[in-house]
């Protein structure tokens, strides 16, 4: 098996020498981007920004604690306005709009980007390419955003990596 860092994308195979090129690929965090994500807050932001994806940094219970400049700039948001906000607060779920927010209604139970994000932390085991979607407010009314993300524990808090993102406009209401 191989073993590439979920970050930068280069290998990190263990001492067993280059696994063959054609061998399932598993995915971790470096050394040097582990570093840069524990070191103090200018290298982290360094870092987040110095990637090509929306990159927010969360800790246990999905709330933001910061966002690389191609997350805010995705979002429309300045970082003041993203620190300490739940995850389905930022990106406008509908469910997170109703009465007890992000976390607390009957289909947060199935978010696969909380469950994620949640279960990485928890759990320490990364995660990668994993389909989500949420219903969100857009320009022409409700629109449905699929998502493929990736997930990694660092320190306190997880790197949540928006691999791919779509919108789909008119999508269908789905029944509690």
């Amino acid at each position: 098996m191989r073993q590439l860092c979920a970050w930068c994308g280069k290998s990190i195979d263990g001492e067993g020498g280059p696994a063959p090129q054609d061998a399932p690929i598993t995915h971790g965090i470096c050394a040097v981007c582990s570093e840069a994500v524990l070191a103090d807050a200018a290298s982290l932001a360094s870092f987040l920004d110095g990637m090509k994806l929306p990159v927010p940094l969360l800790d246990a219970n999905a709330a933001v604690l910061t966002a690389n400049a191609v997350a805010r700039a995705t979002l429309g948001l300045h970082l003041p306005k993203l620190q300490g906000e739940l995850a389905g607060d930022v990106i406008q779920c509908e469910h997170a709009a109703l009465t007890g927010g992000c976390g607390k209604q009957l289909h947060c139970v199935a978010c696969q980007i909380r469950a994620s994000v949640t279960g990485t932390y928890r759990t320490g085991a990364a995660l990668e390419g994993i389909q989500a979607y949420q219903d969100v407010p857009g320009p022409q009314g409700r629109q449905r955003l699929y998502l493929r993300i990736s997930t990694e524990k660092v320190g306190d808090a997880v790197l949540l990596r928006a691999d791919a993102m779509e919108r789909t406009p008119g999508s269908p209401r789905q029944s509690p």
